[in-house]
This record gives C-alpha cells, structure tokens and sequence, in this order.
C-alpha cells in the first residue's frame, strides 16, 4: 500500500471527524437550548409575577456595591438560565450601583445603559493611572446621585503614584448639579493662582452628604489637601459631613459654613494636625451647626492635653452649643485625659439628659496603666443612674467599659 493511499485515507477519517464534530456541536446546541428550556418550566421565579421576581432578584444585591464580576450579584442572575437573564436585564434598579477597582469606560457605560436613566451610585477605586476622572464618567454625571473616590494606604506604595488635580474633581463636581452624596478619602493637589472669590464656588443645591478624606499623610510636605475642595464649596443642604480639622482649618470651616448656613444634623469630625488649632476657633464652627442632632469627635494625638477638659466645660451650655444633640461620641486618642475629665463628662450628660439618648467618651490606654483606671464611685453611680433612666453611656477604652453596670 502506497504513502498517497494511507495519506488518502487519514484525510477522509479526518474529514468524517470534522462532519461528526460538527454534528455533535449542534446536538450540545439543541441540548443547551432544551434545558434551558427545561429550567424555565421548572423555574418557580420564572412563574412568578415579574413584580415578585422583580423585589426577590433585588434583596439579592449585595450590602456592600456589587462589583461587576460574574460570580456576583447581579452579573451572576444573567448566568443562570434565559428566564433569569430576561428578569435581570428588564429592571433599571439592578444596575444603578456599581463598584469599580479603577475607572473602566466600557463596564461603566453597559451598567449605565441597563439602569436607563435612573440615579447613578457609583464607587471607584482611583489609582495612579487612572487621574482622568471625568473624562470617564461625563456621559452619566447628571444621573449620578451618589458617587465615591478613593485611594487606599497601599496605593502610596505605587512608585507612579501622584495627587489627584483637585480641578478635575470641582469640574466633576459641576456638570453633576444633581448630586445628593460624595464622598472622596484621597490626597489632592492645591490651586494656583489668586484668592478665591464668589464666583468661583460652586452650589450643589442637592447634596445632602459629604465626606471628604482622613488621610494626612502629607502634613509635613506642606501639600493642602481637601480644603481645596471645600473652599470652592458652597451647599445650603447639607445633612451629614466627614471632615477633618487640619486638612480644612477651623476658619475656612467657620468660613463655609456661615456661607452655606446648611441644616446640619450629623458631623463626624477628626482633629488632627500638627498645627495645634486655637480651641476657640474650634467652638466657633460648633456654635454655627445649631441645628445638629449627632457628633463624632475624633481628637488627635497632637492636639493639646487641655482640649477635651475644655470642650466638655464649655457644651455645658446647650444654649450656645447643640442645643438638639441627641448623640454625642468622642474618642481622644491622646491617652491622656485626666480624671477631672470624668467628672465633667457626667455634668454634660446630668445636663443634657432631656434630649441626649446616647454619649459614648473613649480614651486611649497608655502602656504605662497595666490595669485600666478605676472610675471614681460617686461619679461611677451617677452613671449608672443616667443610664438606668434610658440613656446609652459609655465611658472607657475602646474595649472596655468601665461604668460597672454595663460592664
């Protein structure tokens, strides 16, 4: 038998082999279309009203924002069968929140087209190659409600690493004049040129919440950082506020807020800074927010050793300060307050107990303390009074309470 004729022979096997491929193709086919066929009549979702499937598709979403990969809600509800397909691509809610490692074009807009014009929550991790913010996200920025930027501690270990332009962000920040909540925990580089003027900030009658960064890493570089965007700020709505005290002084915060005069209730507030701010500017922005209902005090660890004596003998008063508080939280992180501290903190309370609910005062332990200090029994039975009659208190470490009996 010759070369050519075996040679002859594999091609025809071959060719058989391709015919039969082929045929088996098909068949996976026509298998694949029946079982999904299969599974819608199986299905009990896929018998429901679409009002039901709807509501139990949603309580599916994640708590934290879903990230668009495919073994996650609600990448995950298009893989299932084409009933489930057909039911997640027909609801806008699904896709209105995303959360993106980076700025991605492409993801952004399939996500955007499936919520058909409904309000955009949108978080993004920017690294340093990612600086051309609004350039990706400017064909949504008037149906974005919610939008979050950020930078992670190890992104600074990125030898490309630079500031965000703060430009870039306001610029975002105005073709957005929707916009109900941004957050931004990133470092940002300062303006140039000459002093603000009115006409240069921008009102966001909308924006109900604002938290801007906590990092301040670049204290020592002499590198302004969020102020720079709350200068250029105004916002005559604003409920809650994240802010920290040294990255915005006390004046441009008093500043800001006699010019936005916003009804706020909530504000967490981290002082920290080198520049040890004067305590009296401090009270100042608090005599502005009348209208707060919840503080979260952060005092740093270079903030001088007096503040906190002074900041509770001087919110006695409820005429000048808080007069709606309802929540009270401070953390010193200094490790150094003094027992006099305790007693103060009790007259706060004693004092604003028709309105306060809840008060929580925790103190950084020293190594020096082996066993944590003993809470004066006079002052240590005051408490546990307040507390019996309604009131959340907690007076301690961050571990420990030290008010025995909620211990």
């Amino acid at each position: 038998m010759s070369v050519k004729v075996v040679e002859a022979r594999i091609g025809k096997v071959c060719a058989d082999i391709e015919v039969q491929e082929e045929v088996l193709k098909q068949l996976y086919r026509k298998k694949s279309v029946a079982q999904r066929k299969l599974n819608s009549l199986r299905d009990p979702i896929s018998r429901l009203p679409l009002e039901l499937s709807s509501q139990i598709f949603l309580q599916c979403l994640p708590d934290d924002p879903p990230k668009p990969a495919a073994h996650s809600v609600p990448m995950l509800l298009l893989n299932i069968c084409s009933a489930w397909r057909d039911i997640a691509l027909s609801m806008p809610d699904l896709w209105t929140t995303i959360y993106l490692d980076r700025p991605q074009i492409q993801t952004l807009e399939l996500w955007g087209s499936r919520a058909r014009g409904h309000a955009l929550c949108i978080h993004i991790h920017i690294t340093a190659l990612d600086l051309d913010i609004t350039a990706v996200l400017a064909r949504y920025t008037k149906q974005i409600k919610h939008l979050s930027l950020y930078q992670q501690d190890g992104d600074l270990n990125n030898e490309d690493w630079v500031l965000i332009d703060c430009s870039a962000i306001l610029t975002l920040l105005r073709l957005a004049p929707d916009i109900v909540e941004f957050t931004f925990d990133s470092h940002v580089s300062t303006f140039e040129g000459d002093e603000i003027t009115s006409s240069d900030r921008l009102t966001l009658p909308c924006l109900l919440h604002l938290s801007l960064g906590r990092l301040d890493i670049f204290e020592d570089m002499n590198v302004n950082q969020n102020n720079t965007i709350l200068n250029h700020l105004t916002l005559p709505a604003l409920q809650s506020l994240c802010l920290e005290l040294g990255n915005v002084t006390p004046i441009d915060f008093s500043s800001f807020l006699r010019r936005s005069s916003p009804p706020l209730q909530q504000l967490s507030l981290l002082i920290a800074t080198r520049r040890n701010p004067s305590f009296l500017d401090v009270m100042e922005c608090f005599r502005l927010v009348p209208t707060l209902v919840s503080l979260d005090l952060i005092i740093g660890y270079y903030i001088g050793s007096s503040f906190l004596s002074d900041f509770l003998s001087t919110i006695l008063d409820s005429s000048q300060y808080f007069p709606n508080l309802e929540t009270l939280k401070i953390k010193d992180r200094r490790g150094d307050a003094s027992e006099s501290c305790h007693s103060k903190y009790l007259m706060v309370l004693s004092a604003r107990r028709i309105k306060l609910v809840s008060a929580s005062l925790s103190l950084r332990m020293l190594p020096l303390y082996r066993s944590p200090p003993k809470l004066d029994p006079a002052i240590d039975a005051a408490l546990q009074k307040l507390a019996a009659s309604g009131m959340d208190i907690y007076l301690g470490t961050e571990d420990e309470n030290w008010i025995s009996v909620l211990t």
